[in-house]
């Protein structure tokens, strides 16, 4: 009778664990296990980091900024992650920089893909610091570089040979993601300069559009955004009531006029895009 007893309690804790594992990290499976793929949307604030995973391989697009960067580790770490295949800095602006010291400290980085743009800041030579100490193979974006994420390619479209800008948010690396007839758009914080330049390049439509700075209406131009639509879903990385009034008005109308369902990080905090057997699905921590 003991036995029986200690058996069910043991049954009974185990599922209590299972199900607690399964509240606190939805979803965990699709990036360890390697089903299908998941884009994760990283509520770091008024910042932004973006995860894809596919087939047990791994890009980091940015790293938000430094007082995000225990969070985000501690949010990479839920995944087992050990190495990260590809990690990207969009370009050199601490809200997208300051926590690359952490993440090259904490995993083994494949390549670290950045533009050919040098920042002025210390987040940037930090990040530079790091590089180094942590050896990490580096290679400047150009417009065409092609990177296999399992069975997702990710290809380069900006910065594109010969640009140039005096504003360092024009050198963003933008990144087509096409997986089983599915296409995402990661665009740093490019302004109009470098949407006017990617028109030729840009796919007839996005399933999923990684709206340009934070929302900003510097960015997210109606010819852009025509260029681009119909777009099923838009994703807004920002921080709850940042300083700078993200996303303009003027944008979250454009993107409701072009029939996207607009996500934002400082409402729903994580964001999870999943795509498995053909089909796309959102979640969200709240």
């Amino acid at each position: 009778m003991f036995k029986r007893h200690n058996f069910w309690l043991q049954l009974g804790l185990l599922i209590a664990l299972v199900l607690i594992v399964a509240y606190f990290f939805p979803n965990l499976g699709d990036a360890s296990t390697g089903k299908g793929l998941s884009v994760r949307y990283i509520d770091v604030g008024q910042g932004e980091a973006i995860l894809i995973s596919c087939e047990n391989q791994h890009m980091l697009i940015d790293a938000g900024p430094a007082e995000s960067s225990e969070k985000l580790v501690s949010y990479l770490d839920n995944f087992r992650l050990r190495t990260i295949d590809y990690v990207v800095a969009t370009h050199p602006h601490g809200d997208h920089i300051g926590g690359m010291p952490s993440v090259l400290k904490s995993f083994q980085v494949g390549l670290f893909i950045m533009p050919d743009a040098a920042g002025n800041s210390v987040y940037f030579e930090d990040m530079l610091d790091a590089i180094a100490d942590n050896h990490c193979e580096t290679s400047y974006a150009q417009a065409g570089d092609r990177y296999a994420i399992g069975n997702a390619f990710a290809t380069v479209l900006s910065p594109q040979k010969d640009m140039y800008s005096e504003n360092l948010n024009d050198y963003s690396v933008v990144i087509l993601l096409e997986y089983q007839g599915f296409s995402f758009l990661f665009t740093g914080d490019a302004e109009a300069q470098t949407e006017l330049a990617l028109l030729p390049s840009l796919p007839d439509t996005v399933d999923v559009l990684k709206v340009a700075h934070h929302g900003s209406s510097t960015s997210t131009t109606p010819e852009f955004l025509d260029a681009v639509s119909p777009v099923s879903y838009a994703v807004i990385c920002c921080g709850a009531g940042n300083d700078y009034g993200h996303p303009h008005k003027a944008v979250l109308d454009r993107l409701t006029a072009a029939g996207a369902e607009i996500y934002r990080t400082d409402v729903s905090s994580n964001i999870l895009i999943n795509v498995t057997e053909g089909k796309m699905n959102v979640y969200t921590d709240r």
